[in-house]
């Protein structure tokens, strides 16, 4: 089977759609030297009194203790081997169409109908009638993040992020943080979302800041209490255009209704800044363009679903990718893969998700091929209705 090829919307299309019933449903904890742990202890809380936008008495200075941070031990995307590890625990939970990353979701949502700067490049495979998407760095990705850390200034500002976070958070809400000593950037909490996007059921996980919560939450409670806590979202810096879209998509797959936002004056945060994330949309222009929620949830609904005919039409574990540049603009493209860099499914975990009763039970009833994307025949103007018609139809099998 040759490439396959996602032609985008000219525009678009305002088809009322939204994430519905986000959910978490489990977490775990990575430590400082990035080992998995089936735990809350890397849980943070925010310390209430920064909830609310304010003045600092006494500024956050990000320089405060810079030669004690032990930097991330890898950059760029993140595979799979957590996530693995997670549902190797809970594989009733692997029963959904769509498991990955928040960032897979939030980086095509934003990639391809804001930015378009950076491409992307998705790999996916099926284990029963499940399909996994694993991102992988682009050349062009790796450039950007080699062309970053050779800056010391975007190093230094992207620790002020973490530092501005051990000024933030506290392990219990009533006792004010502790941002002296060693900051290890690899500790992490991670929360495992169910959501629903149209038809798909989707299970991602996501890495947290941090909680809010006037109490602290016992360790044994805090697995049903997960789906009840609110989640909030640190950032620094001034927000505007396409950095606060970026912030939205990143909030919005997690429903994440706070973003408090530290105001930096230098290397000191002075003030803090409460971002209803809500209402980021509503007030913001790209570029001239007016984005919505819908816009995204349709892109992200179509590409899904274009992905899932592509590899529901092949064999269970077939690797597939599936590219986007920004010179193709309106083109996502898609290919068979045998190459071993991009299989990133453990097999001895394919193997354990294979062996479970309660996943092989519905395997008879593959999902049903939907022909046409939510864009298909709304192009604007007469002459491009009519040309989008013509090339749906010679290329309906590719739908």
């Amino acid at each position: 089977m040759g490439e396959k090829i996602l032609k985008l919307p000219y525009y678009l299309k305002e088809n009322q759609l939204e994430l519905e019933d986000i959910c978490a449903c489990g977490s775990f904890s990575i430590d400082s030297d990035c080992l998995y742990y089936n735990d809350c202890s890397n849980l943070k809380y925010l310390y209430p009194p920064y909830l609310k936008s304010q003045t600092l008495d006494e500024p956050f200075d990000l320089n405060q203790d810079y030669d004690k941070i032990v930097p991330k031990m890898s950059e760029g995307a993140p595979d799979l081997s957590n996530i693995m590890a997670w549902l190797r625990e809970n594989p009733e939970k692997a029963q959904v169409d769509f498991v990955t990353f928040r960032g897979t979701y939030s980086g095509i949502m934003i990639g391809s109908l804001v930015e378009n700067k950076i491409d992307w490049r998705l790999g996916a495979c099926r284990i029963n009638n499940t399909i996994y998407l694993c991102q992988f760095d682009t050349e062009l990705k790796k450039k950007n993040i080699q062309e970053q850390k050779a800056d010391p200034q975007l190093v230094r500002s992207s620790q002020w992020g973490y530092k501005f976070e051990q000024f933030m958070l506290t392990e219990d809400p009533s006792v004010k943080p502790r941002c002296q000593g060693e900051l290890n950037e690899n500790k992490q909490f991670c929360v495992m979302f169910q959501a629903k996007l149209k038809h798909f059921k989707l299970l991602y996980g996501a890495e947290m800041d941090g909680v809010i919560s006037e109490t602290k939450i016992e360790p044994d409670k805090l697995p049903g209490e997960l789906k009840n806590v609110e989640f909030v979202e640190l950032k620094t810096g001034k927000p505007y255009g396409l950095k606060m879209l970026k912030w939205w998509a990143q909030s919005y797959f997690v429903g994440i209704k706070n973003i408090i936002c530290g105001e930096k004056d230098g290397n000191e945060v002075k003030s803090l800044k409460q971002i209803y994330v809500d209402n980021i949309l509503r007030t913001i222009n790209f570029k001239g363009r007016k984005i919505t929620e819908s816009n995204c949830c349709n892109l992200v609904a179509d590409i899904l679903q274009f992905i899932q005919n592509r590899v529901f039409g092949s064999d269970e574990g077939t690797y597939w990718l599936f590219e986007w540049h920004p010179q193709d603009k309106l083109k996502i493209r898609a290919s068979m893969t045998q190459n071993p860099e991009y299989k990133f499914l453990d097999e001895d975990f394919v193997s354990f998700m294979k062996s479970q009763p309660s996943l092989q039970k519905d395997m008879d009833s593959q999902p049903r091929k939907y022909m046409k994307t939510s864009h298909d025949s709304e192009h604007r103007g007469r002459g491009r209705h009519q040309e989008g018609e013509r090339w749906h139809r010679r290329n309906r099998q590719d739908y």
